[in-house]
């Protein structure tokens, strides 16, 4: 198996957990039935948003290989080998960005629902409802999201670096006597 078929497997999980966040999302729309007025059918809302992460679960699925050959674009040749240290360290911080994108995206977007959502309520400006924890949160999702992008598009520099660290770190007194 190949680095890049190993990403395609990452990333169709990746799209298998965006569908199981849609219903998430669907609850929480559920939970806004106090706002009929302002958002209409929040059951409406709901189903939209199930609709939309399901749509982007279907796209990533569908373009798991064009997606994992981007990625892995410095690999270079493509070959059926056991992938090197290089490589699996590269995919974990692929994975591990995605994964990290998926827990900042869903609460940021679970965030700013509530606060349009309220803030029409209460007739303030959404960014003025969210409060001093609310825009710290959304900085701090802002803050992951764009950490996460670094690990998904930077894997291989960063797996090279982790493997620079850990050559380092040995002690000579583990080198093999003859």
């Amino acid at each position: 198996m190949t680095a890049r078929q190993i990403v395609a497997v990452g990333l169709r999980l990746f799209a298998l957990w965006l569908c199981l966040a849609a219903f998430q999302i669907f609850w929480t729309a559920q939970a806004l039935k106090k706002m009929t007025a302002e958002w209409g059918n929040p059951s409406l809302l709901g189903l939209s948003l199930v609709g939309l992460f399901v749509a982007i679960a279907a796209v990533v699925w569908v373009m798991s290989g064009p997606l994992s050959r981007w990625l892995v674009s410095g690999l270079g040749k493509m070959e059926n080998v056991t992938p090197s240290t290089v490589d699996l360290l590269a995919v974990g911080c692929m994975l591990m960005g995605l994964w990290w994108l998926k827990e900042a995206l869903l609460p940021l977007i679970r965030l700013w629902i509530n606060a349009v959502a309220f803030a029409s309520e209460s007739g303030e400006s959404a960014f003025r409802w969210l409060g001093n924890g609310g825009k710290l949160s959304v900085a701090i999702d802002i803050l992951q999201i764009v950490i996460a992008g670094f690990f998904v598009r930077g894997a291989y520099p960063i797996a090279r670096w982790l493997l620079r660290q850990e050559r380092r770190s040995l002690p000579s007194e583990h080198a093999v006597d003859p």
